[in-house]
C-alpha cells in the first residue's frame, strides 16, 4: 500500500454540475471548509483517500459530493438505471439512519434545472432494523446510494441477485473506520470489499472518513489493502476538537475528599448534575456506558423531574441503546435531529459521528476508557464548522476521578491511541466463505488469493486457510459425543459446505437461509422481545427474562413496566407506576487502553512525589496543571496520602506486590505499569502459580495498572512471591489459568458462533434447555481435549492471548521491569481497594485447582470450625 499527503488544493473543480453548485453556495455560503477544498480535486480523479479532520468539518458531505455530481450529470444524458453506484458502509444504525436523513434533505432539496429527463436519485437503506416489506423493495428495485453496515454488506454479497445489482458500484465510503478498523467488524467489512471489487466492472473508489484516526498510513492500508495506494487528506490538528487555550471539556468529582461513594449518594449527585445541565443547555447527550446504568439513570431521572414539584418545564428524558427496538431509537434520534428533546442517556449507541446540531452539552459517566472515545463523545455536542464541543467528565469515586483528569488532559492534548487492527480472525474466514458459497459455485484458489489482498489476512498462509475449509466441509471428524442432541436440536453443525477438486458450494439452501440468519462478528446474548400492548419496545437478555414472572416490574426504555405474561419467548407488559427492578445486560467491562494506562501510571508516580514533599503544592499542581478545581484536587492529595500511609506509591518503572490478611487466608495485589489486557496476562500466570503453591482454588480480579489474588490459605513468603514474577514458563502458566478459568470458554463461545459452528440464530428458536452456555460448559472441553488442533480453538487461544489479554505487552513489561518491592499490610491497600468494582461488588474470576470433593469437604471443615467457636467460645 502506497500512501501519499496532498498538499492543499483549490475547489475549483468540484462540484461540476451546476445546479449542485448553485445548491451548495446556497447552504454554504462561506465556502467549501477545508477538508471539502483538499478532498475534492483528489476524489474527481478517482484517487483513494482518506480523509482525517475533526468533528463537524463535512467529511461526509466532501465524500459525498463527487458521486452525487457524477450521478447528476449522468442523468442530464440518459435515465439512470435501478443499480446501486455509492455504498455507504457506517458502524452505527443510528449513524446510518443520520445520514438517509441528510441525503434526502439534500436530494429533496435539489431542484435540477436542467436534468429533468432523469429520475431523481435515490437513496436506500439496508440494517438490520430494516424491515422484510422494504428488504423486499430494495432488491426488486435496488437504489442509486445505499447506505448499509458491514454485516448488511455480507449478507448483500452472499445472494446471487444482489450481486448483480451491485456490479456497477463505483465508489465506496466507509464511515468512523477507525472504529470497525479495531475489532473483527473490520476484518469481515476488508473481505466484504475485496468481494465487492472482484464482482464489480471496475475496481470502486474507496474512502475512509475519521476524526480521530493514528496512525494514518495503517488506517489507508487497512481502507485499500496493500496492493492500492491511497491519498491521506489530514487538515487541521486532532486537537482542534477540544481545544488547549479554549478548553470545554472539564472533569468533576461527584463526592468530595470526606465522603463515602455509596451508589445512593452518587446517583443523586448525578440527578442534581443532570438537571442542572437540562437548565442551562438546550439538549444534553449523556455517556453511561453500559445498558444497566443508562436504563437506571434514565428512570431516576423522569422520577426526580415528575416528583419535583417547582420543576413545571422539566425536558423530555429518553434512553438510547442497543436493546431497544428499532422504532424507540429512530423517535429518540429524530427527536435529538429535531431539537425538541432536552435529555438523551446512552450507552455507546450514539458515540459516532451522528450529526445532532442542536445538543450542546454531553455528559461523561466515569472515564470513557480511551482518549480516542472521550473525543468521538465530546464531539456530538457542537456538532457543526464553527462551534465547539463542550461537555464534562463525572467521577464516581476518586480512583476513577485521576483516570478522569489523564484522559480529559491527553484529549486536550489530542494524544490519541493507535488503532489496533485484528490479524488473520479465523472465525470471521469461515463465515466469509459460507458467504462466498451462498452467493454461488466458487473456486478455493481464487477465493484464498482475494482474502489476501486485505490488509488483514495478509500474511494468511494457506494452511490455515485449508484448515477451515476442511473444518466447514466436515472433512475434520467431530469428536465423538460432540454430535449429542440436546433439547432444542442438534448442537455440533453439520458440513456447511461441499467440495470437489478446486470448486466448493453450499450443502443446501437451508444453508443460506442460516448464513442470513446469522452472519455478522457482533457478540450477543440470547435475548426474549418485550411488548406493551402489542408494540415491541425492546429486548431482555434471556436470563433476566426467565426470571420473570405475571406481576414482576422491571424497567426498560426508562419505564416502568409490569409483567402481564411471559411466554413463548415473549414478554407481555403494560405501564405501572412507581420502583421497579433494573434490568441485567453481560457486557465485559472495557478497561483502559494501554497508552492511557501509562500516561496514568506516570501521572500516579508524579503525583506521589509530589505529595510526599509537599500536599498544598501537590494541590496547586493539579489545579494549575490539570485545570482541577480545588475540591477535586484536595480529593485526589488526600488518596494519595492515604495510599503513602497504608503502603508506598508504585513507581512506573518497577512493581509493587501487597500481601494483606482477609476473612480466610491471604491475599495479594500487583501494581504496576500496564493496562488492563496485560494484567489479564500477568494476573493469570500469577494465580496459576499461587494455586499451585496455595493447593487450592484462587479468585483474581484484575485492573488497569494492576489485579488481586485472593488465595484463602496460608501466607506466601516474600521469597516465593518474587518467582511467581519471572518470566520463565510465563506463557505455559497464562495459559494454565485461562485453562483453569472462564475467559477461554467464553472466547470459544464467541468464535463458535462466528465460525458457524453453533448458530447464534436457530432455525428452530431459542433452546428450551441448556441454552448457549451448552457451547462453554459441554462443547469447550470437549473439542479441547479431543480435537486441540481445531482451527476455531486455534483462534480463540489466539485470540485470548493476543487481543484481550496482550501476551506481547505482557512480556515487555516481564522484561523492562526494574524491581519489586514487597510490602505486608494489615488491610487492602486503597490503590488496590478501587480495583474492585464499583460499590462493593466483585466480579472476580476462580481460577481452580481444587477438585470438587476437595472444595467440598473444605468447606465442610470451615461451616463446623465456625459452629463450634459459636457453642464453645
Amino acid at each position: 500500500m502506497e500512501a501519499s499527503r496532498p498538499a492543499q488544493a483549490n475547489d475549483d473543480r468540484y462540484p461540476v454540475h451546476p445546479g449542485l453548485r448553485s445548491w451548495f453556495e446556497g447552504r454554504f455560503p462561506g465556502g467549501p471548509t477545508s477538508v471539502q477544498k483538499a478532498a475534492w480535486p483528489i476524489l474527481a480523479e478517482r484517487r483513494n483517500a482518506l480523509l482525517i479532520a475533526p468533528t463537524g468539518t463535512g467529511k461526509s458531505l466532501a465524500a459525498f459530493m463527487m458521486p452525487i455530481d457524477a450521478l447528476l450529470r449522468e442523468a442530464e444524458r440518459t435515465p439512470l438505471p435501478d443499480a446501486v453506484r455509492c455504498i455507504y458502509i457506517s458502524p452505527l444504525k443510528s449513524l446510518t439512519n443520520d445520514v438517509q436523513r441528510n441525503l434526502d434533505a439534500l436530494l429533496g432539496a435539489f431542484k435540477p434545472n436542467d436534468s429533468q429527463n432523469g429520475p431523481p436519485i435515490r437513496v436506500g437503506i439496508r440494517t438490520g432494523d430494516t424491515s422484510p416489506n422494504d428488504r423486499a423493495n430494495l432488491r426488486k428495485r435496488p437504489p442509486q446510494i445505499l447506505l448499509t453496515t458491514p454485516e448488511s454488506l455480507s449478507i448483500l454479497l452472499s445472494q446471487a441477485s444482489w450481486c448483480e445489482a451491485l456490479s456497477n458500484v463505483e465508489t465506496v465510503i466507509v464511515d468512523e473506520i477507525h472504529a470497525l478498523a479495531a475489532d473483527r467488524r473490520g476484518a469481515d467489512l476488508a473481505v466484504s470489499l475485496e468481494r465487492l471489487s472482484e464482482i464489480t466492472a471496475s475496481d470502486p473508489l474507496r474512502i475512509g472518513l475519521s476524526a480521530t484516526c493514528r496512525p494514518p498510513e495503517t488506517l489507508a492500508g487497512f481502507l485499500v489493502g496493500p496492493g492500492r495506494s491511497c491519498e491521506i487528506v489530514e487538515v487541521g490538528q486532532i486537537e482542534g476538537v477540544v481545544s488547549p487555550g479554549r478548553s470545554k471539556l472539564r472533569v468533576e468529582s461527584l463526592i468530595a475528599s470526606d465522603e463515602a461513594p455509596y451508589r445512593p449518594l452518587v446517583q443523586q449527585r448525578i440527578i442534581d448534575r443532570l438537571g442542572a445541565a437540562s437548565a442551562q443547555y438546550k439538549t444534553t447527550v449523556v455517556f453511561a456506558n453500559t445498558r444497566p446504568l443508562t436504563e437506571r439513570l434514565t428512570f431516576l431521572i423522569r422520577e426526580h423531574f415528575r416528583l419535583e414539584p417547582e420543576n413545571l418545564d422539566r425536558p423530555t428524558i429518553a434512553a438510547h441503546h442497543g436493546s431497544l427496538d428499532a422504532s424507540v431509537r429512530r423517535e429518540v434520534e429524530k427527536s435529538l435531529k429535531d431539537g425538541t428533546i432536552g435529555v438523551v442517556v446512552t450507552s455507546t449507541s450514539l458515540e459516532l459521528g451522528v450529526d445532532y446540531p442542536a445538543a450542546d452539552f454531553v455528559v461523561q459517566i466515569g472515564s470513557p476508557g480511551s482518549v480516542t472515545r472521550c473525543l468521538q463523545r465530546l464531539g456530538r455536542a457542537g456538532h457543526a464548522p464553527g462551534l465547539e464541543p463542550e461537555g464534562v467528565i463525572l467521577a464516581a469515586h476518586p480512583a476513577d476521578l485521576a483516570t478522569a483528569v489523564v484522559t480529559a488532559d491527553q484529549a486536550r492534548r489530542g494524544l490519541i491511541e493507535p488503532v489496533r487492527i485484528p490479524e488473520r480472525p479465523l472465525d470471521v474466514l469461515c463465515q466469509q466463505i459460507v458467504g462466498q458459497a451462498c452467493a454461488g459455485d466458487s473456486s478455493a484458489e481464487s477465493f484464498f488469493a482475494i482474502v489476501k489482498r486485505t490488509w488483514t489476512f495478509r500474511d494468511l498462509t494457506r494452511e490455515d486457510f485449508d484448515a477451515c475449509m476442511k473444518y466447514l466441509c466436515g472433512e475434520s471428524q467431530a469428536p465423538s459425543g460432540a454430535d449429542e442432541t440436546d433439547s432444542g436440536g442438534m448442537r455440533w453443525t453439520p458440513s456447511r459446505l461441499v467440495r470437489a477438486g478446486d470448486r466448493f458450494r453450499i450443502r443446501d439452501r437451508r444453508t443460506a437461509r442460516l448464513f442470513r440468519m446469522n452472519a455478522g462478528t457482533i457478540d450477543s446474548e440470547e435475548s426474549v422481545p418485550v411488548a406493551v400492548d402489542g408494540r415491541s419496545i425492546g429486548h431482555l437478555e434471556i436470563m433476566f427474562a426467565d426470571r420473570l414472572r405475571p406481576g414482576d416490574r422491571f424497567v426498560l426504555d426508562g419505564r416502568s413496566l409490569k409483567v402481564k405474561k411471559s411466554e413463548q419467548g415473549r414478554v407481555e407488559v403494560t405501564e405501572a407506576d412507581g420502583y421497579a427492578d433494573f434490568p441485567v445486560w453481560t457486557s465485559d467491562r472495557p478497561g483502559l487502553s494501554g497508552h492511557l494506562a501509562i500516561a496514568l501510571a506516570r501521572f500516579r508516580e508524579e503525583l506521589g512525589d509530589r505529595v510526599a514533599r509537599d500536599q498544598d503544592s501537590a494541590r496547586n499542581w493539579l489545579v494549575e496543571r490539570f485545570r482541577m478545581r480545588e475540591a477535586d484536587a484536595a480529593c485526589l492529595v488526600s488518596l494519595w496520602s492515604w495510599q503513602n500511609a497504608v503502603s508506598e506509591v508504585p513507581v512506573t518503572s518497577g512493581c509493587l506486590i501487597e500481601s494483606f490478611p482477609e476473612a480466610e487466608g491471604w491475599s495479594y495485589a500487583v501494581h504496576g505499569c500496564f493496562h488492563r489486557a496485560a494484567a489479564e496476562c500477568l494476573g493469570r500466570a500469577f494465580a496459576a502459580r499461587v494455586g499451585r503453591v496455595a493447593g487450592r482454588d484462587v479468585h483474581l480480579s484484575v485492573s488497569d495498572l494492576g489485579f488481586v489474588v485472593r488465595t484463602g490459605a496460608d501466607l506466601i513468603e516474600r521469597h516465593e512471591l518474587s518467582g511467581m514474577m519471572s518470566e520463565a514458563g510465563f506463557e505455559d502458566d497464562v495459559l494454565e489459568g485461562l485453562d483453569r478459568g472462564e475467559v477461554l470458554a467464553r472466547h470459544f463461545k464467541r468464535t463458535a458462533m462466528t465460525g458457524f459452528m453453533v448458530l447464534r440464530n436457530p432455525e428452530w428458536g431459542r433452546p428450551k434447555v441448556g441454552g448457549h452456555d451448552w457451547i462453554s460448559r459441554r462443547l469447550f472441553p470437549l473439542i479441547s481435549e479431543r480435537c486441540p488442533d481445531h482451527p476455531l480453538l486455534a483462534e480463540a487461544r489466539r485470540d485470548v492471548l493476543e487481543r484481550t489479554l496482550d501476551l506481547p505487552a505482557a512480556f515487555h513489561w516481564l522484561r523492562t521491569v526494574t524491581g519489586f518491592r514487597f510490602r505486608r499490610l494489615t488491610a487492602i491497600s486503597p490503590f488496590a481497594a478501587a480495583w474492585l468494582e464499583p460499590f462493593g461488588i466483585d466480579r472476580a474470576e476462580a481460577v481452580r485447582f481444587e477438585s470438587a470433593d476437595d472444595a467440598l469437604k473444605r468447606l465442610h471443615d470451615r461451616l463446623f470450625a465456625s459452629i463450634d467457636a459459636e457453642l464453645c467460645p
